[in-house]
């Protein structure tokens, strides 16, 4: 009885480790299979990212000098999200960080980027030195001021699910 027990909990539990836990990992998946085209990528809040960056290089295969150009509001100047967390709380509290955005779309439109994939965590964590809710709310509004959206489309995982939001640059 206690080896059938164990064995019936070994079961259930490799079943619940093969369930995709996170929305973002469907989301590196559809970004590999090339469903998001030429685009560039803002992910909110900054974690958002880091994890993205991660299944991109370790599950997708990306290397460094393939992978899209992923900004989030910790550098948003790079170009690239890069996997780090100490200056984040610096740059959150940087005076025009949308600005900062908008003028990187500039620069990727011009380099041919067709669209904007806007992705976000449906947890909106938020505090007085990361008030990343308000500020990615106010990037979004600037972006449908600003661009022709597509509704979002929800990423569902088990544990982390992400809207995913694409904007027309073209227009």
């Amino acid at each position: 009885l206690l080896i059938s027990g164990l064995s019936g909990a070994i079961w259930e539990v490799q079943q619940m480790a093969s369930l995709d836990r996170s929305g973002l990992r469907q989301v590196a998946q559809q970004i590999k299979a090339g469903s998001f085209g030429d685009s560039v990528y803002i992910t909110a809040p900054d974690f958002t990212g880091m994890i993205l960056t991660y299944y991109l290089k370790h599950e997708c295969g990306y290397k460094d000098e393939t992978l899209p150009t992923i900004t989030g509001f910790a550098c948003p100047e790079s170009g690239k999200r890069q996997v780090k967390h100490e200056e984040d709380v610096q740059w959150w509290q940087r005076q025009g960080v949308i600005d900062l955005q908008m003028e990187l779309l500039k620069k990727e439109q011009a380099k041919g980027a067709k669209r904007l994939i806007f992705i976000r965590d449906t947890y909106r964590p938020s505090s007085k030195l990361m008030p990343t809710r308000e500020i990615s709310d106010a990037l979004e509004a600037r972006l449908k001021q600003t661009y022709k959206a597509q509704p979002p489309v929800l990423y569902k995982g088990r544990a982390n699910s992400y809207e995913v939001t694409q904007y027309d640059l073209q227009n």
